[in-house]
């Protein structure tokens, strides 16, 4: 047996500075008073997110019935399907959505983030993310903007 003359027992062990200690536990206490923050206003089931939820509910449940982008095109501005034509034939088979967040632009924009999950032709599931910009005009809250990362797998030309 090997011996030794360290002793464990008088090993001091070094205390952080106090000043550092409280420097760490308020950014700490910042940065969940932070998270906090944007759990309570980006959350779409916030009172004051209510009407933009509604309207995304209704334009998901319309989009996911059809292909056909029709019934889907009254939620958008000027009932422009136009808009989401393209992302509808390549999401093919839609088997389900959910609104992640939703947040505040300006007073009367908000932007909604989609997750959408699919079934492709080949039966292949893709989950894509569909970024949703809503502004109040005429009364109600309708699509002005929509863009989705299903763009990623369509076809590209040589």
């Amino acid at each position: 047996m090997m011996e030794t003359d360290y002793d464990f027992r008088r090993r001091k062990l070094k205390v952080p500075n106090g000043k550092l200690s409280i420097f760490i536990i308020l950014l700490l206490l910042a940065a969940g008073g932070y998270y906090l923050y944007l759990m309570i206003t980006e959350n779409p089931d916030a009172a004051k997110n209510k009407d933009v939820k509604t309207t995304l509910v209704q334009f998901y449940n319309e989009f996911v019935k059809s292909r056909d982008v029709g019934p889907a095109a009254k939620y958008i501005y000027r009932n422009d399907g136009q808009l989401i034509v393209n992302y509808r034939f390549y999401y093919w088979d839609i088997q389900s959505y959910r609104i992640k967040k939703i947040q505040d632009i300006e007073a009367y924009k908000k932007k909604g983030i989609v997750e959408v999950r699919t079934l492709n032709w080949e039966s292949k599931e893709f989950k894509y993310t569909d970024t949703v910009t809503l502004e109040y005009i005429e009364g109600r809250w309708q699509i002005t903007n929509y863009w989705s990362t299903s763009s990623d797998g369509w076809p590209k030309l040589p």
